[in-house]
């Protein structure tokens, strides 16, 4: 509050600035133009500055002739720590106007958190890059010429550099695909700043097969790479919602559009094949709605597909189309699709579904499960075990 209502409001755009080391602090502001009341404010005599209590008055600035205009003063020295400002324009000498409030910190400040992190693929290495922050944690001033850095790798939060200088680094040692990111933590001799988390890049070598997953985990489904082929925001995304009513609660999902027609790739982790030889990838694919009365656009179109690589002109060979697919009711639904690929080539390969329905299909489309293996020459399943539910060592 202020001593009357025709006193000066408060400043606006207050902030601050620390000087080498910390031993300065520069407040700086714009004084008011109206009054307490809304009233246009004829003149200024003054602003009086406290610090960490309005019983602690620093300094009196003279501002004659200041209505409207920037302002800024120094304090020479400040407290160590982070401290409170209270600016007070006074209309008159000695009547308070508004205050406003700024906490800035005095002294040596440790580091604050790395800026512009970037994390890119080159060739089968992530290259992860920053920036010192220009202020330390609290806003203060921090020695930068001494700032060291530790960068820890998520998921599996391997300590890749510790107390390094530099600013970028280069990681080539992986363990199975997925995405990784990473920790940047900054310190100097005041100890430990405010870390960054870089975004999350897919990286890391071939799963041996068979590979089998139900998507039980982020980690686990962040192998997978999803393709946004036409760019409308629309993207397989990972899906975990625990539910008593949902019976397929985890998997790599998709929201078919009501507007724009799908053009999306859910693309598995890159697995190792040899030439010559067969391999089963198994989707089971849930999708929530059927055609009925309710639904009658529920048709679908799609494909599944098999390339050397993860993105959609990578996927070169389709192993089998749908057109017009649509399902009579119940809804939820679970289809297994089972694909065959022989390649020409051994190398690493990624398989995947390719989603292409009208834009006019509103549904939601989410792979449960997926498993890819190889298929021998006496490949057999086992549909039923006949005998004792607990079999015992030399029982007949």
């Amino acid at each position: 509050t202020a001593d009357a209502r025709e006193a000066a409001a408060k400043v606006e755009n207050l902030t601050s600035t620390p000087g080498e080391d910390g031993k300065t602090i520069t407040l700086t502001w714009t004084n008011p133009s109206t009054a307490w009341n809304g009233d246009a404010l004829a003149d200024l005599a003054e602003v009086k500055i406290y610090r960490n209590s309005m019983d602690n008055e620093i300094a009196s600035v003279d501002a004659t002739g200041k209505v409207g205009k920037q302002m800024s003063w120094t304090d020479e020295n400040p407290e160590a720590g982070l401290q409170t400002y209270y600016v007070v324009p006074c209309r008159v000498a000695g009547e308070k106007g508004v205050s406003e409030s700024w906490n800035a910190f005095g002294g040596k400040d440790t580091p604050g958190a790395p800026e512009n992190v970037y994390l890119n693929k080159e060739g089968d290495a992530l290259v992860l890059s920053w920036e010192a922050a220009k202020l330390g944690a609290n806003d203060g001033w921090y020695d930068k010429a001494n700032t060291k850095y530790t960068v820890t790798r998520l998921p599996d939060e391997k300590v890749v550099a510790k107390d390094i200088t530099e600013t970028t680094l280069k990681d080539e040692d992986f363990g199975t695909q997925m995405a990784y990111s990473y920790i940047i933590e900054p310190s100097n001799g005041e100890g430990v700043g405010t870390s960054t988390t870089s975004i999350g890049v897919v990286a890391g070598n071939a799963y041996s097969l068979p590979y089998d997953t139900k998507f039980m985990t982020a980690d686990e489904a962040s192998a997978w790479t999803a393709v946004d082929n036409n760019h409308d925001g629309q993207t397989f995304k990972y899906y975990s919602y625990d539910n008593y009513f949902d019976v397929d609660p985890y998997g790599f999902q998709l929201y078919t559009d009501y507007v724009i027609s799908s053009d999306d790739y859910a693309l598995s982790p890159k697995v190792t094949l040899e030439a010559g030889k067969k391999y089963r990838a198994t989707f089971d694919c849930r999708f929530q709605y059927a055609y009925d009365t309710y639904h009658p656009d529920c048709i679908h179109n799609f494909e599944f597909t098999v390339g050397p690589g993860a993105t959609a002109a990578d996927q070169t060979t389709v192993l089998a189309s749908y057109k017009n697919f649509q399902l009579d009711p119940p809804y939820y639904q679970v289809i297994p699709f089972e694909l065959y690929f022989t390649p020409e080539t051994s190398g690493d390969y990624n398989f995947g579904w390719h989603v292409t329905t009208d834009g006019s299909v509103t549904d939601v489309l989410r792979i449960v499960h997926a498993r890819i293996e190889e298929v021998f020459d006496n490949d057999l399943k086992a549909t039923a075990l006949v005998g004792p539910l607990n079999p015992t060592n030399g029982a007949e």
